[in-house]
């Protein structure tokens, strides 16, 4: 193996010491959602998935512990010495749903790795036919004054405003049927559409009133017949939209969430007592906890728990806890960007000027 594949393939390897916080933070750099897991012969012991490290946060296990034990060590391979590797390759891909094949020496060291895209380059996903929401209503005052002139689904991204940042990841999945929900400033993002032609289905819910964050939802009963997207409209999410949707049909949710891993910082010296004493004390802590994205899948029956009048999203959460209505909580990493606030979206016009 060249010294080019060599560093091609560094980014991909990883030993089973990392803990799941380490190994989030590796996998989301590939881009290519796996980790190899190598011992100290280099030989591979196991890979690692982005799956596999949800899995691991849903049945509750924190980010500080090592990955050993959610390793797949079953994993499929091809041996480099295989004429016709890349031809099982491609078969092992279509009957186990995977999107990485490793290819192994005969020592079982990673010469290198297949991906689906190798293969099925012409190959376009089933392009999903939910409807996606957009809540465009808000008079986003966290953006002052900035929001004065401007609605904040127009607030500019770089060259384009973030609505069409967000129009454009639905669309990435074939999802082409979007409704947008304005009120405040609604002729000016209505007049955006007017005169910036979109390939898309564009539909409008028109409040009359604000309606809360969850209220003008109510306005598509009758409308959706199955699972839907939800997004705020100051919010950027990089993640698999197919993976988000297949896990809530899967695991038969009401609703699903969307929730960030979000780095607290404590600036302060943080004291534990007990009866009165010093116990210990912890010099500006950091913890890491999870953060609603403000980004949904709704199945339709959900619009019939939302009353009448002003209705926010928190609200409708605690009402189908109440009643028993199953809500999932999809967890990720990194990917998250809220622009509606200006120091987060500060790191955002530097997130998106970085990846131009």
């Amino acid at each position: 193996m060249n010294n080019q594949n060599n560093a091609l393939l560094d980014k991909f390897f990883a030993n089973e010491s990392i803990t799941l916080k380490e190994a989030f933070i590796r996998i989301n750099k590939t881009g290519k959602r796996i980790l190899l897991i190598l011992d100290d012969e280099k030989i591979l012991k196991g890979v690692l998935t982005d799956s596999n490290l949800r899995n691991a946060v849903i049945s509750g296990m924190t980010l500080d512990k090592n990955i050993s034990g959610i390793i797949n060590r079953d994993f499929k391979y091809i041996l480099i010495t295989d004429p016709k590797h890349k031809e099982k390759s491609r078969k092992i891909m279509l009957e186990n749903n995977i999107e990485q094949i490793p290819v192994l020496d005969i020592k079982g060291r990673v010469v290198s790795v297949i991906f689906w895209t190798d293969l099925f380059k012409d190959k376009k996903p089933e392009p999903l036919t939910n409807e996606a929401v957009i809540m465009a209503g808000g008079k986003g005052t966290r953006l002052d004054p900035f929001t004065k002139i401007l609605p904040k689904a127009l607030i500019p991204i770089g060259e384009e405003p973030i609505i069409d940042l967000i129009i454009k990841k639905f669309t990435t999945y074939g999802i082409n049927n979007i409704t947008i929900s304005v009120n405040h400033k609604k002729e000016i993002i209505k007049n955006y559409f007017l005169e910036n032609k979109h390939d898309i289905k564009i539909n409008w819910i028109e409040e009359d009133s604000f309606n809360g964050t969850a209220g003008s939802l109510r306005l598509l009963k009758g409308h959706v017949d199955q699972p839907f997207f939800v997004t705020n409209c100051d919010i950027i999410l990089d993640a698999n939209y197919k993976d988000i949707l297949s896990w809530h049909v899967k695991e038969n949710k009401g609703l699903t969430l969307v929730a960030s891993y979000k780095q607290v910082n404590i600036p302060y010296g943080v004291v534990g007592f007990d009866n009165g004493n010093l116990k210990d004390i912890e010099e500006k802590p950091s913890f890491d906890v999870l953060v609603n994205c403000g980004f949904y899948v709704i199945n339709p029956e959900i619009i019939d728990e939302l009353p009448e009048g002003v209705f926010d999203m928190d609200q409708l959460l605690k009402e189908l806890l109440k009643k028993e209505i199953p809500v999932g909580v999809f967890p990720v990493y990194s990917g998250w960007f809220d622009t509606g606030q200006w120091e987060e979206y500060r790191k955002t016009i530097r997130y998106f000027e970085g990846m131009v």
